[in-house]
């Protein structure tokens, strides 16, 4: 008789156990939440929420709850008030119960459908994962074009400042080419004006040599 009161205990605790293992993964979270310490609002009230249907679904008194979750029936029954009352205030908990309890009613024992319902969570997983490894590599793409495009744009900047710079040089060697043409006093010319002053002037000099039959010295190397 004893043994078969251990056997019926047992099989009520893993019913239990089951059943928290369930509620834990449809709300997307684990085992090891539920059944442990943390004191986070969302888990609480997960755990809680699962007191209450393990409690009604298995008719397992609040020690028997109690001894599974590692609480006191005192915890339990104020886990069980505070979630039926949560229900009434907050909708999502009301769907969450009546997810549960739908794969409950299916049939089959809990332990079968808690480890079907990770084995689908995993899944989800999965391909949550896949999809962000997608949506990561989606973004370093556009963030290496993006970057390309950033170093486009400086490189026609760049070209484009040296274009101006170019033509700006090229407007004052022709006005000072012009100061040179229209004789302009020297005192009068700019620092380009005058260095092209010389250029002219050292090559008067250097053709008026050549027509007298002076011989001109090679340009040195450098």
């Amino acid at each position: 008789m004893k043994k078969f009161e251990e056997n019926i205990r047992a099989t009520l605790d893993e019913e239990i156990r089951a059943i928290f293992c369930l509620v834990a993964i449809i709300a997307g979270l684990s085992a090891e939440q539920v059944f442990g310490r943390s004191k986070a609002k969302h888990v609480t009230a997960v755990r809680q929420l699962a007191m209450l249907i393990a409690h009604r679904w298995t008719g397992a008194s609040l020690v028997a709850v109690g001894g599974v979750s590692d609480r006191d029936h005192t915890t339990v029954l104020f886990g069980i008030r505070a979630a039926t009352a949560r229900m009434e205030s907050h909708p999502e908990f009301q769907v969450l119960t009546d997810r549960v309890l739908a794969l409950l009613e299916a049939g089959g024992k809990p332990k079968a459908i808690a480890e079907q319902a990770e084995e689908e969570a995993r899944q989800q997983r999965k391909e949550w994962a896949s999809r962000a490894e997608t949506v990561l590599a989606v973004e370093h793409f556009n963030l290496r074009q993006a970057e390309r495009r950033r170093r486009m744009r400086e490189a026609r900047r760049a070209a484009a400042k040296m274009a101006a710079s170019a033509a700006l040089d090229e407007r004052k060697r022709v006005r000072a080419a012009a100061a040179v043409e229209a004789d302009v006093p020297f005192a009068e010319r700019g620092p380009l004006t005058r260095q092209l002053g010389f250029e002219v002037q050292n090559a008067m000099f250097c053709e008026a040599m050549r027509a007298a039959g002076y011989p001109q010295k090679p340009a040195s190397k450098t």
